[in-house]
Parts: structure tokens; C-alpha cells; sequence
């Protein structure tokens, strides 16, 4: 018998603890969403856009200045040749992410566990695979992202000891928290930065919190100038030990919508729409409603053979935004970190 029915009042049961839970519903680390919503109103203003955005068919599009090239004279003239603004519009790319869950009145009424803890901890479970776990968990896409939009060929850096190599610098692990702001400062970006690291990156770290102004090498003074988020979904590139992804607070966004049935809350024959607010992130969902008595007996056995069956079907829209740029630069940029650097 599948479904709850483990949990069917025909034995002694002891209610566990939230702690006796927290292993079978742990949340993996990852962090990346948690980045792009930072600091998501200074790339663009989010609220604004997604109002704008009242459905999928309907364009919501950022306007941009282009970074111009100036010619700068060395002579006054009568009739100089101008330089004039270029413009561009940025149309973010959505993705839909959707999951269902179902319970029956019924077989809760005869079950130690009451329908709203069931929900409750169904739609986290359904969520954590949503964000992190499931393979097209929305961090696995922003890894991806960060990964096709980074700085492809960044220049060459005049930092002792750091490589440019492969679309990432290269530097050693000791040098990280020194060198790595001073790389950000050479390509003209602004910190404290934020960092996406591998979640093995942690370690080191803690390594360098250890370092007090009494010891022999002091780096705690240079801890704020990186906002740390790991994550698991961050895979160490070849034989190096960390892989980093460093960018400027307000290069990151992410945006996030819902179908128009379910912001109206609208009713229909089988049941009505509503709405949903995450407890991870805060994300609006709309949830479609039904209700249907059917045959029940293969999930939850005898007496349920036309059991009134609530199924919740999940759906919300996101789309990341990354400062925008109109060369091959970008605000992203990627350092590998080893004892491993290339001469």
C-alpha cells in the first residue's frame, strides 16, 4: 500500500520531534538564488517589471544606454563631428517551473499526521527539489547562466601571481581573499563584491576567520570585501580546488510571475485558482484547485474506493537579469582557485 497509508491509525505511533524530521526534509546549501535577489532593485526595478509583465505573451523589455565611445579633440573646431547616444532593449527569457501535490480528506481523518502538516511539508519537500535538487532546479539553471555569460576572455591582469586562462583567473588559494577584489578593481567594478562559490570553498573560509590581528598573517581585515554564497550546484573545474564566481552588488536579478487566473483567484467547474507565497524565498505561485472523488483504494486501500481526492497544482514563472553590457565584457568572472596556476 502506497501513499500515507504507513501512517494509518492501526498501530501505536509516537508523534516524532521537528528534530527527529530535519535529516529526512534537510535543504541542500545553495545560495545562488539568494544572490540574484540580493541586491535585485538595484539592476532593475523588479516590482515595476514584474506588474508590467501581466503574462507570458506580453513583452516587458529593459531599455539601456550603451556605453559610448568618446572622441576626445586635441583643437576647438567651427563644426567638430558629434558623438551620439546608442540605445538597446533587453528582453528577459522566462522559464515556467510547476509541481502537483494531492490529499484526500478522507485517509487524513484516520491519520496521525493532520492535512495541514501533510500540505505544509509536501510543498516544502516539492520546493527544495524546485530550487536545488530537481534536474531543472532554478539554481541549476543560474550555475548555468553564470557559466555562458561570464567574462569569456578576460584581459590579462597585472597582479602578481594571478593567470588569465581559459575565460578565468587563475591564483592560488592562500592569495584568494588578497587578490581576488584587486582583480575586480582592475577590470573597474566596485566591491565589497559577491562571491558564488563551490560549497568546499567554505572551508577555506573558515580557514582565514581563524586569522586574529594577533597572529602572524592577519587577513580578518579583508573578509568584508567578498559577500560569500555557496553552493553545491557549483562544480570545481578541472584539478583546481575552488571555482568562484565573482560580481559587483546590483549585476543580478531575478524576476518572478504568475498566470492571470490565479492573481484573479478565478473559479471553474472543478475547483478555483489561488495564489502562494514560499517560505524559502518569498516567490508568488499560482495553484490550481480541484477536486474529484475517485478510486482510491491502489494509494490508501479498502473503504476508499470513492474517496474525494484535493490535488494542488503548482506553477510560477522566473527570468534572470544580468547587467547589461554591449561588449564581450561582462560582470561576471570566473576564478579558479589551486596550487595549480599556469606559467
Amino acid at each position: 500500500m502506497a501513499g500515507i497509508a504507513a501512517t494509518l491509525l492501526d498501530q501505536a505511533i509516537i508523534n516524532s520531534r521537528e528534530g527527529f524530521k530535519k535529516y529526512e526534509h534537510r535543504v541542500p546549501k545553495g545560495e545562488v538564488i539568494k544572490a540574484f535577489l540580493d541586491y535585485k532593485d538595484e539592476v532593475v526595478p523588479t516590482s515595476v517589471m514584474e506588474a508590467a509583465k501581466v503574462s507570458k505573451r506580453r513583452p516587458a523589455t529593459i531599455p539601456v544606454i550603451k556605453r559610448g565611445t568618446t572622441t576626445v579633440g586635441t583643437a576647438r573646431a567651427i563644426n567638430p563631428t558629434p558623438d551620439r547616444a546608442e540605445t538597446a532593449l533587453v528582453t528577459p527569457t522566462w522559464s515556467t517551473k510547476t509541481f502537483s501535490i494531492a490529499i484526500s480528506p478522507s485517509v487524513v481523518n484516520d491519520n496521525m499526521i493532520g492535512f495541514t502538516e501533510l500540505f505544509n511539508q509536501r510543498v516544502y519537500d516539492s520546493l527544495i527539489d524546485v530550487f536545488f535538487k530537481g534536474t531543472n532546479a532554478l539554481e541549476k539553471q543560474l550555475v548555468t547562466l553564470l557559466e555562458a555569460s561570464k567574462y569569456a576572455t578576460p584581459p590579462a591582469s597585472t597582479v602578481d601571481g594571478v593567470v588569465s586562462d581559459s575565460g578565468a583567473y587563475i591564483l592560488t588559494a592562500e592569495d584568494f581573499l588578497i587578490k581576488a577584489p584587486v582583480i575586480m578593481e582592475e577590470l573597474d567594478m566596485v566591491g565589497p563584491f559577491q562571491d558564488m562559490g563551490n560549497v568546499g570553498s567554505m572551508g577555506r573560509q573558515r580557514d582565514n576567520a581563524t586569522y586574529g590581528r594577533m597572529n602572524s598573517r592577519d587577513v580578518s581585515q579583508y573578509m568584508k570585501d567578498l559577500t560569500y554564497y555557496y553552493s553545491k550546484n557549483i562544480a570545481v573545474e578541472g584539478a583546481y580546488e575552488e571555482s568562484h564566481y565573482l560580481t559587483q552588488p546590483g549585476s543580478l536579478a531575478l524576476l518572478n510571475i504568475i498566470e492571470f487566473d490565479a492573481r484573479n483567484r478565478t473559479a471553474h467547474a472543478s475547483g478555483v485558482y489561488d495564489t502562494y507565497v514560499d517560505p524559502i524565498f518569498g516567490f508568488e505561485w499560482g495553484v490550481r484547485i480541484v477536486s474529484d472523488p475517485s478510486d482510491q483504494t491502489s494509494n490508501y486501500g479498502a473503504g476508499q474506493e470513492r474517496a474525494v481526492e484535493y490535488r494542488y497544482d503548482f506553477a510560477a514563472d522566473f527570468a534572470p537579469v544580468i547587467a547589461y553590457s554591449s561588449t564581450s565584457a561582462s560582470p561576471i568572472v570566473k576564478m579558479n582557485v589551486g596550487t595549480y596556476v599556469e606559467a
